[in-house]
This record gives C-alpha cells, structure tokens and sequence, in this order.
C-alpha cells in the first residue's frame, strides 16, 4: 500500500514536498529530483533553498515566516534552478496540517510550473510599456468612445490637451465648426449611427489654451463576442500646421493669382481630408 502511494505520488504533475512546522523539508518526490538534479539526502532539510533562485528565497522565507499558526492554504511564486541550469517559475501551495491545539503539524505542497504563464506575462507588459511608448512619443493620438460617442480614452499627447479634461465628452462638444458645416457633421453623424469606419475626417476643434487647431480622425466600430455595440476607437492628428499652409497659400493667390499655377493641384493631391475644401474658411486662423 505504501509503495503505491508513492508511486502515485511521483506520477503527480508537479513536485511533492512535506515539511516540518518550522519549514524544514522532510519529504520530497523523485519529480523534484529528476527536475533539480538533487538527491532525497541532499534536498532535506534546508538543502532544498540552494535551487531557488537568490532574489527568490528571502521573499520566499519571510512569506513562509509570517503565516499564522492557523493559517490557510499558503501559496507563493519562485524560480528554481534545474539540472540543466536554468531557472524556471514555479507555484509554490503549502497546506498545513493542524493539531487540536491550533497548531501545525505538518506542511503539505505542491510546486507547479509555472514558466509558461510567467514569461507570457512579462511579454504582455513589455507589450504594452512598448505600447505606451509609441503612444506618447507618436505625433498621432489614440482614442476611444463608449457607445454614447463619448471620449472613454486618450492618450497623452491628444489635442494637446492634458486627456482627463476631455474624457466623458464627444468631440463635438469641442468643435468649432459644428455650425458652419453641418453638411460634413451630418455626414459623421450617419456614419457614426450606422457603425461604420471612417477615415480622415478632419473638423476644428481647440487645443488647451483653446486655441483653434485642426484634427483628422480616423476611427471604427467595436463589438463585443455578442454583437453588441461598444464604441469606437482611432486616432487623431493635429493638421493644424496644413491648415495654416494653406491660409497663408489662400493669401497670396488673392494677391497673385497666378502664383497658384501648379501648387494647387500637387499641393491637394496630398491633402489629409476633403470635406472642407479650405481648412481656413470656417475657422478663427490656427496662429
């Protein structure tokens, strides 16, 4: 009977390990031989430590040193060091057995592999402080709007702007132009309404001094695993320097029509946006 339990105890996923009330190992499984290379002899005890990773092992001993005497299930992450050399994550669950007094006895646990999950984890954050870099250094912006058109997300550099004065607002609400060209607001609107992607849309809106600036905004829909409409996310790009270009073109063709032949059209040919065909014509100048 007692040889099957060992044998089924060694077939267990993870390593197997009792220890004493004061943590010293006195049972171990021959997974965590085969894994750490060490013997039974050479692990009991404190030998077990030398394989947890330096930076692991105080956290891992001031956590085993603070549990209660009636605690829980205990549970804890460290690298341990393999055969091979390499350390490797692993979840550490301790059991403790309690006597009628209230005290432990006995720990039983449990180390499971981990690495998987770990080194996927530290990629999703390297992911995103990579993302976050992008997002502050680009001259783009990122945003999202819940189903109400309101803004739910802006990065830092939106609108150049500090973001938090904007969020539960729709652009609209900032814009400029909103009376001046309904026709283009008209057409955003329907877009909008009918969950539909949009590129380019460019409208004057204000900056955090609140001053006049130009954004272009591309942007479409999202949905949940159900279907359910949740928003929209996209980007923004302040135009406000083409914009500018152009006012100060619109002058001098005033002044010298002829100074417009050939501008015109390689100049509009790269335009970010056409549904105003004047940036300057329903908006304070963006200076």
């Amino acid at each position: 009977m007692e040889h099957e339990l060992g044998r089924g105890v060694d077939a267990l996923p993870g390593l197997v390990w009792t220890a004493l009330p004061d943590g010293q190992i006195d049972f171990l499984n021959q997974r965590w031989c085969e894994y750490t290379g060490l013997g039974v002899d050479e692990s009991c005890g404190r030998g077990w430590q030398t394989v947890v990773h330096p930076e692991d092992l105080p956290r891992l001993l001031a956590g085993w040193r603070s549990v209660p005497a009636s605690s829980a299930p205990v549970e804890a992450e460290a690298r341990l060091r393999a055969s091979d050399g390499n350390y490797r994550w692993y979840l550490f669950l301790a059991h403790p057995s309690i006597d009628a007094s209230g005290h432990v006895v006995k720990w039983y646990g449990l180390s499971t592999n981990i690495d998987d999950r770990k080194r996927a984890e530290e990629a999703l954050r390297e992911s995103a402080a990579r993302f976050r870099d992008y997002a502050e250094t680009a001259s783009d912006w990122l945003w999202e709007i819940g189903p109400d058109y309101k803004f739910t997300l802006l990065t830092e550099n939106a609108f150049g702007s500090d973001p938090a004065d904007r969020i539960g607002t729709a652009c609209w609400d900032h814009a400029l132009d909103l009376e001046t060209e309904p026709a283009k607001w008209r057409l955003v609107f329907a877009t909008l309404d009918s969950r539909k992607p949009f590129r380019d849309f460019v409208y004057c809106s204000v900056d955090g001094r609140g001053a006049p600036m130009y954004v272009k905004a591309s942007g479409k829909p999202v949905f949940d695993a159900n279907g359910e409409f949740c928003g929209y996310r996209g980007t923004g790009t302040d135009v406000t320097a083409i914009a500018r270009a152009e006012r100060q073109h619109a002058r001098l063709r005033y002044c010298c029509p002829d100074a417009s032949v050939g501008y015109e059209g390689a100049h509009t040919k790269g335009r970010p946006g056409n549904q105003s065909s004047d940036f300057g014509s329903h908006c304070a100048d963006p200076q």
